[in-house]
């Protein structure tokens, strides 16, 4: 098999994943291109590949009849296909993905073409130029120009953003660690109590948004966040660790602070 890859900030890097069975009835197909386009020539040809009818006429119509609109504009389902345009041309195609490898099927029954393309990588924030490969090849193959390489310029923003909140945390938490130690440097005006107070609550809540928002937003576990887009993940679970730290260190200085004024006075 081929060597699956996953993006590590915008560098693939080659990842060993272990197979998982529980994925099958959706991925995990082991196949080659030849092997898919002989599948897609049967697709093509009423359900016989060479001598051998594999499914009638009438069961391929009906899987690639659209039976419920799906959220893509112009985009149904049918069986096992989406039916609608891929870079503006009408197709019937499938796509899909599993942590390290993508694939696309497409069929363009306006010229009587279609195309397999399986893909060693794959990057969750940046699916959508994966797929532009796919849209490129369609363009190719009734007479146009694939359109130009899609900007990363906000996937690149996202995790600039991303790495600055993580550095400011790292600074919060090696300030409140000094000033665990420092009896100076400890709040001891209302003002200084109440910015400690708005600090714990900012840093819990930024936690626990990542621990238990994170996995709703995407709609997957956060420990399957972090094999799928690991880079990402792993920054997200430091910043969460450095929050709930931030937490616990800046409620000792609290503690300390109360006990230096009382012994004080």
């Amino acid at each position: 098999m081929a060597s699956g890859y996953l993006y590590w900030f915008f560098f693939p890097r080659a990842t060993e994943l272990p197979f998982n069975r529980g994925s099958l009835p959706q991925g995990y197909i082991i196949s080659t291109v030849e092997d898919m386009s002989h599948y897609l020539i049967a697709q093509m040809n009423g359900g016989r590949y060479e001598d051998v009818q594999v499914l009638s006429p009438v069961g391929i119509g009906e899987m690639h009849r659209p039976a419920t609109a799906t959220w893509k504009s112009g985009t149904s389902y049918g069986m096992g296909w989406e039916i609608g345009p891929i870079a503006g041309i009408p197709a019937i195609w499938h796509e899909g993905s599993i942590f390290n490898y993508h694939a696309n099927m497409v069929l363009i029954p306006s010229n009587g073409s279609g195309f397999v393309l399986l893909e060693n990588i794959y990057s969750g924030p940046d699916e959508a130029r994966l797929n532009q490969i796919a849209e490129g090849i369609a363009l190719l193959l009734t007479g146009k120009d694939p359109p130009p390489i899609a900007s990363t310029r906000r996937l690149k923003l996202a995790y600039g953003i991303l790495l600055l909140i993580f550095f400011v945390q790292l600074w919060v938490v090696v300030r409140t660690a000094r000033q665990l130690t420092s009896r100076h440097s400890r709040p001891q005006t209302i003002l200084g109590i109440s910015m400690l107070l708005l600090t714990i609550l900012l840093s819990l809540s930024w936690g626990l948004l990542i621990v238990l928002g994170i996995p709703r937003l995407f709609g997957m576990p956060l420990i399957t966040t972090v094999v799928r887009v690991p880079d990402f993940g792993y920054v997200l679970l430091t910043c969460a660790f450095l929050a709930f730290s931030t937490s616990i260190l800046k409620g000792f200085v609290g503690l300390a602070s109360f006990f230096q004024y009382h012994t004080s006075e």
